[in-house]
């Protein structure tokens, strides 16, 4: 990963998450994230629409930054994962939102992990 875009990554808090209904139409949500060399995480309710989603179709869309001339849009391939396979990105979680705790279900219930894998930048932060 470009090392502008991981440092965008990582300072932004939100991103808007788009994946494909079951009657094909779009289900996009705002989402908190982190990142690693490769993939970009999402925590969510292992009961959410957008695990549904990704369980039928893997093709995601994922925006950062979205109203300004240097946005950062990736087509990617979804994939639930174990967190306990991957205490990297737990630990990104806590860092980047004040020790929030995704393995903690006490007050949001169970969550997964969306593992998504970047195919191409659609739009990669440079002017458009």
């Amino acid at each position: 990963m470009d090392e502008e875009i991981g440092e965008r990554l990582s300072r932004a808090k939100i991103a808007w998450f788009s994946s494909v209904r079951p009657d094909n139409s779009p289900h996009t949500v705002p989402v908190w994230f982190t990142h690693d060399e490769d993939s970009i995480w999402v925590a969510s309710s292992a009961s959410s629409r957008k695990v549904a989603n990704v369980t039928l179709n893997d093709q995601v869309t994922i925006a950062i930054d979205g109203s300004a001339p240097y946005s950062l849009v990736a087509q990617t391939r979804a994939e639930i994962e174990d967190m306990a396979q991957h205490p990297g990105a737990v630990a990104g979680f806590a860092r980047k939102y004040n020790g929030f705790d995704i393995t903690d279900e006490s007050s949001t219930g169970p969550l997964v992990l969306i593992r998504l894998t970047i195919m191409r930048w659609l739009l990669d932060g440079s002017a458009q």
